[in-house]
């Protein structure tokens, strides 16, 4: 059936009696050229000329190569450089030890005196085969590839000091098409041969298998030679849908052309009726349905681009690989038809090949059309003009409601900004008096004669403190949301920080009878900080876990450290929050509404600047909590480089009084004495 055809060649003795005439003739084409010519004149090139080899693993004419390689001549044109090309097709198939190392030894009689400036390889058994092969044959010399399939090698050495162009092919979209167009088959074919394609294929195939819910079985017949496949095909029932992957050889070795291979397949008996599709761009000049294929000759562009760089200096391994998605579906019209196949199933963007235009035998019906289109048109730009001028007055409207919300909204923020400072003031005159008053009563100057007045004093005292901290809240979250709240960072140990804040409060715990627990998994971690900021959030979360946990309980803190961020912890065994409440929690104003702790509620404000002083520090903050059993709160910092080149150490001056008034103002909403 295929004739085996062998091109001959010789040189006629005739030829050579005519070397004279035809050198003779060209130069006196030369003087006559540059004499009457002269507005052109010959000039040689002045770039860089560049030996690049390319291997293939195919042979020759075969059309994935053929595309490529059209491609990467045309992307490798640049005025600096002037390649040099050699091309070796190593016509491999399978993993043939014997023949291999026969193909390295032929290349390095070759090429034993020849020095590339680049290796192209194409596939990934010419891949392969290079990288097994091409150090001994070619030395030192920068690779890029093209055509590869398995991709997951090129993350190993020495694949990893190249770099090259992967293939992507959508083959579950194409399965997925298969399935939906052929519906009444029971099974799907697909033939392969033994190359490296085939068999990233098979396995995406057999990889998605769960995925698709059918009662399709697929029937993976893999050769190279076509006689084989063709008796297998024969003994099985029609319809029969296949998926054609892959050339194909006869027995001798030959590569047969893919028109042939389409014919041979469907004169199998039964097998008339059957229905194409393949991912070879080769077939698709072939009576098939289509399938999806990737441009050789794009392919070979992006392959040259990449190989352009090489040859002007960069190194292989500086530059990643990249991956060819301009795959595209394409189909035949008249196969569709006979098919039954209707267009609305193809994917978006589809390629129909042969499609009819109009004749004009549709003409009058073309103008009827095309009148009532031009009348829709003018109905439509009728319509787009009055919508057009609704929504200018409704653009109008808006922009003056929120020009007005603006307004408000920076009234509100002026207001709260002056309130809050009109209200401090009275209320640190009133606090700076009861601690003279408490400083004489220690001293002794005054005495009461109603020991209920000193408490009745402490809760003066306490309530000040608590309307004090809320009064600061308001300020700061006035200065969040007007941009003037900045971190006064500093190079800081982090886990010193936060251990001395967490130690500072021990005494306090112990007095509630509240079991104080610090761990961390690091002694030292140097990180920019506020650690101002960081004690008012370390405050805040113990007072809010010393607020809802009972006496007894236990309140941990965690310090988780990596490379990357620090996580902080606060754990207690309280009353929880409940499931509804925990996304609200971080929320401005908002509270946990609990029946039986009412008298632990607090403003809403205190969770909202945490979570503010946490983003400022570029963190995030969230809670994990079960109802009944307890909360956990865990903020977490990147870490960041010292900006200085000292770093600074950190130390808590728990003696000092402001510190402690720091910490009594932060547990002020809670009412027991200490």
């Amino acid at each position: 059936m295929y004739k085996n055809l062998k091109i001959l060649t010789r040189r006629h003795s005739k030829l050579s009696g005519l070397k004279l005439n035809h050198s003779l003739f060209l130069l006196i084409l030369f003087i006559f050229v540059n004499i009457f010519c002269p507005s052109k004149p010959i000039s040689a090139f002045t770039g860089q000329v560049k030996n690049i080899l390319v291997l293939t693993s195919y042979e020759q004419n075969e059309y994935w190569e053929t595309n490529v390689l059209k491609g990467l001549y045309e992307s490798l044109k640049d005025e600096n450089i002037e390649p040099i090309y050699k091309v070796e097709y190593l016509a491999i198939s399978n993993e043939d030890k014997k023949y291999t190392d026969a193909q390295g030894e032929l290349l390095t009689l070759k090429y034993k005196n020849t020095k590339f400036d680049l290796v192209i390889v194409i596939d990934d058994e010419a891949l392969t085969f290079f990288s097994t092969h091409g150090k001994n044959i070619f030395g030192e010399v920068p690779v890029v590839y093209g055509g590869i399939n398995s991709a997951g090698k090129l993350f190993r050495f020495p694949y990893n000091t190249y770099t090259g162009v992967v293939e992507h092919y959508n083959i579950n979209s194409l399965i997925d098409l298969m399935l939906r167009a052929h519906s009444n088959v029971e099974q799907i074919n697909v033939i392969l041969n033994n190359s490296a394609f085939s068999s990233t294929v098979e396995s995406d195939i057999k990889s998605s298998l769960a995925y698709w819910s059918t009662n399709v079985k697929f029937n993976f017949i893999k050769d190279d030679y076509l006689e084989n496949i063709s008796s297998k095909l024969k003994e099985l029932p029609s319809p029969q849908v296949h998926l054609l992957v892959g050339n194909f050889k006869t027995k001798d070795n030959f590569l047969i052309p893919y028109g042939d291979v389409i014919t041979t397949i469907k004169n199998c008996s039964d097998c008339s009726d059957c229905s194409i599709y393949s991912t070879n761009g080769g077939y698709f000049d072939s009576n098939i349905i289509g399938g999806y294929v990737l441009s050789g000759t794009e392919h070979g562009k992006i392959l040259g681009k990449l190989a352009l760089r090489v040859l002007k200096g960069e190194a292989p391994k500086s530059i990643h690989p990249v991956h060819d998605t301009g795959g595209m579906f394409v189909f035949n019209y008249y196969e569709l038809v006979k098919s039954k196949i209707s267009q609305n199933i193809l994917p978006q963007n589809s390629v129909i090949k042969n499609q009819p235009t109009f004749n004009s035998n549709i003409f009058y019906t073309t103008m009827i059309v095309l009148g009532i289109l031009i009348v829709i048109c003018i109905i439509i730009i009728i319509y787009q003009t009055n919508e057009k001028v609704r929504s200018i007055t409704r653009i109008n409207y808006e922009k003056k409601r929120y020009e007005e919300v603006i307004k408000y909204d920076k009234m509100k923020t002026e207001f709260l900004a002056n309130i809050s400072h009109e209200l401090r003031t009275p209320l640190n005159v009133m606090l700076s008096g009861l601690q003279l008053l408490e400083m004489h009563k220690t001293k002794g100057d005054i005495t009461f004669k109603d020991p209920s007045l000193v408490e009745k004093a402490f809760y003066v005292k306490q309530n000040g403190y608590r309307l004090l901290r809320l009064i600061n809240n308001l300020i700061d979250v006035t200065k969040i949301d007007s941009g003037f709240f900045h971190l006064q960072l500093e190079t800081r140990n982090i886990i010193e920080v936060v251990e001395g804040i967490t130690l500072s409060i021990a005494e306090y715990m112990d007095q509630r009878g509240i079991n104080l627990v610090f761990d961390t998994n690091e002694e030292e971690l140097y990180m920019p900080v506020d650690s101002d900021k960081i004690e008012r959030i370390m405050l805040n979360l113990l007072s809010n876990a010393a607020k809802f946990t009972p006496e007894s309980g236990t309140i941990l803190v965690n310090m988780d450290c990596s490379k990357y961020s620090v996580k902080i912890s606060v754990k207690d065994n309280g009353i929880g929050i409940p499931k509804g409440m925990q996304k609200e929690i971080f929320n401005r104003f908002t509270q946990v509404d609990s029946s039986l702790h009412k008298n632990k509620q607090g403003s809403g404000i205190g969770l909202s600047l945490v979570k503010s002083l946490v983003e400022l520090h570029k963190g995030s903050i969230y809670v994990v909590s079960t109802e009944g059993k307890g909360s956990t709160f865990t903020f977490e910092l990147p870490v960041t480089m010292p900006q200085d080149s000292e770093v600074a150490t950190t130390s808590l001056d728990i003696e000092n009084p402001n510190y402690n008034e720091k910490i009594v103002l932060e547990f002020s909403d809670l009412n027991e004495s200490m």
